[in-house]
């Protein structure tokens, strides 16, 4: 794993970005429904109500996504439905109304519906397709801890910085993960991750970096000693 780490940060990047992008936008309203609807003065089944409307309109969006992944690529997909997604789930709590909650909802589905598995395999097949069934499956390691890591994480936050606090602090999180103003970075080394704020602006995509990269097509083998590389997400 760690050797893979090494050689494809990029593809461990996508793995951390679904366990914010679950966690975030699916698993963390087991925890945060109860307190939203005290702090809203609602009920919870409102809350699920709008949650579930809106995640049919993710399931309703599905072909858009796929045509976009198709049209600009699924790391541009997957960056912008982190960003909606993570500002929506900041923006939870900043008005007390249950009107206000349906209409983050609405965002949250839709980076759902653009930030989750099926972008990110969608990646992994156009940043190396020769290892794309390797790098799914890391990819799905990371997704398969994203419950556990999220109910811990705001089983800490809520009662230490309130539901205004712990939405807004996920939030930011996502929307850093998306690289827009603030980014997460992916600093090379053995076996843990390294985080660092930037300077406002937008991420130069890296499946741009990566088209401009030789590297095997379908059907033909590497040189013995030759990996396929990606870039580092590093930003100056």
């Amino acid at each position: 794993m760690w050797r893979h780490f090494r050689q494809h940060p990029v593809i461990h990047q996508l793995g951390l970005s679904q366990i914010l992008a679950y966690g975030a936008l699916f698993y963390a309203f087991a925890s945060i429904k109860t307190p939203l609807a005290q702090y809203a003065g609602t009920s919870e089944q409102a809350i699920i109500n709008g949650l579930s409307v809106a995640f049919l309109l993710k399931a309703i969006s599905a072909p858009w996504v796929g045509k976009a992944v198709d049209h600009f690529g699924a790391i541009r997909v997957l960056s912008l439905g982190l960003f909606m997604g993570g500002f929506g789930f900041a923006a939870l709590a900043w008005i007390p109304d249950i009107r206000w909650i349906w209409l983050c909802l609405i965002l949250i589905a839709t980076g759902y519906a653009m930030a989750t598995y099926e972008v990110a395999f969608g990646a992994a097949v156009q940043y190396d397709e020769t290892q794309s069934r390797l790098n799914i499956s890391v990819i799905t390691f990371y997704g398969g801890v994203a419950s556990s890591c999220t109910w811990l994480f705001l089983g800490f936050l809520i009662p230490a910085l309130g539901i205004v606090g712990a939405t807004m602090l996920t939030g930011g999180l996502l929307m850093a993960m998306d690289g827009h103003g603030n980014q997460v970075v992916l600093v090379e080394g053995i076996g843990h991750f390294a985080f660092r704020l930037g300077d406002a602006g937008r991420l130069k995509t890296v499946l741009d970096k990566v088209l401009q990269q030789p590297r095997p097509g379908r059907g033909q083998h590497l040189a013995e000693g030759d990996v396929p590389r990606g870039p580092h997400l590093r930003i100056h």
